[in-house]
Formats: C-alpha cells, structure tokens, sequence
C-alpha cells in the first residue's frame, strides 16, 4: 500500500540495508541482544539479494525485545520518516510478533519518543511489508531504526528503507478496513463497559435491501 503521495522526499542512507555484506552477523547493525535469543545474517531466506537478518527466540525465551538496530545523525529534523522492511516469520507467538522501529534521541543520544509499525508480523508468514511513519518530534538529534522480535521463534527481516518526508501535512493514510463473517456461534455472551445501538435507517422504507429475517436476526442478536 501507498501511504504518502506527492510529497518532497529524500532517501536516509540505511547501511547495509539488505544485508549482503557481513559474517555471521550482518555487518554496520548492532545487535540488541536478549537471554535466549539468537542472531545472524542468514542466507537461507532472502526476500532480494543472497541475505537476510535472522532473530530466533527458544520456546522457553522470556518474551521481550531483542533488535538488530542502526543509529545516525538526522540534521533535518522537519517533517516526517517513513521506514519499511520486508519480514518473514515462523512460529511466532507469546508477544506482538516481529515489527519495526524508530526511537528518537537528544543531543545526548538518550532515547525520548519512539514509534512502531501500526502491524507485526507473527505465526507463520511470507514475506510481508512492513510500514512506519512518525512525525519527527521535536528534540531529535538523532535516531535509531529497529528491526525488532517481540515474542519467541523465528524471524527474517529485509530490504530496510528509510525515507524523510518534507511536508507531514501530508501525510495520508489508508483506512482501516476490518472484514466481518455472520455465523451461527456464539463468541462473547457478557460484554463490560460495552453498549448497542441499533441504525434506525434499517427500518426505513427505502431501504428495501435489508429483509425481515435480516431485522429480526439482528435484534435477537443485540438482546
């Protein structure tokens, strides 16, 4: 998905951005390291290009959040960044799953906002695409990009960018879209601090698409 259009922008340089280059680990990334985690640069899985960055939690890992990150200078601290990466999981679970991250710093290089991709992949996925955008807060001197595994087993990362956005104005975002199945089970009979309200329109005369059984369904549902 498009999230910006039309806007001024120029690309971040991201060191080593798909991982090609490095040993065992993946070379310019520093690693956040984590009891029962594992790191490396990975050449079984590679979204584009021979390399990967690889983080893979044992079972009976702690959850908590283990990182390949990457720090640099930002002299242009208007508008906004956007950052993506390509991510594959399996058997991912107990956290939020593998996502992205920018973390701000103060001219002292100490940490005082932070963002994160609004989805993560988790369970077993391809590879999917990634997305953050923050505007740039005030105070920022410096910033920290994150490749981030929140929870146990494993994950890939790849093809990292990060791109500053001149006009934050601008910015615009897909709407959520939320997919909804009518069956016959019940899944919650109690609901605390929730209320209902019914759409008088259903009723109108007009509204010729919505049938008797379809009304009489709906508020047997709501009672």
């Amino acid at each position: 998905n498009s999230y910006l259009t039309c806007l001024k922008r120029s690309d971040i340089t991201v060191q080593n951005p798909g991982f090609e280059q490095g040993g065992k680990n993946p070379s310019n990334w520093d690693i956040n390291e984590r009891p029962g985690f594992l790191f490396a640069r990975d050449t079984r899985f590679a979204q584009d290009g021979a390399a990967s960055a690889y983080i893979k939690g044992s079972l009976d890992a702690p959850v908590n959040f283990p990182s390949f990150s990457q720090t640099m200078p930002l002299v242009d601290t208007t508008g906004a960044l956007r950052m993506q990466a390509r991510v594959r999981t399996r058997g991912v679970q107990g956290g939020w799953g593998a996502y992205l991250a920018i973390i701000y710093l103060d001219q002292n290089r100490n940490r005082f906002s932070a963002g994160n991709s609004d989805s993560s992949a988790a369970g077993d996925s391809d590879w999917v695409y990634l997305t953050e955008i923050d505007e740039i807060p005030s105070g920022t001197k410096y910033i920290s990009i994150a490749l981030v595994l929140n929870g146990v087993g494993e994950a890939w990362f790849d093809s990292v960018s990060l791109v500053h956005i001149q006009n934050a104005a601008d910015m615009v975002q897909p709407p959520k879209v939320a997919d909804m199945a009518l069956t016959n089970n019940k899944l919650q009979e109690q609901f605390f601090g929730f209320g209902f309200q019914n759409n008088p329109y259903i009723y109108a005369s007009m509204n010729a698409s919505v049938t008797e059984d379809e009304i009489t369904l709906l508020e047997t549902r709501i009672k």
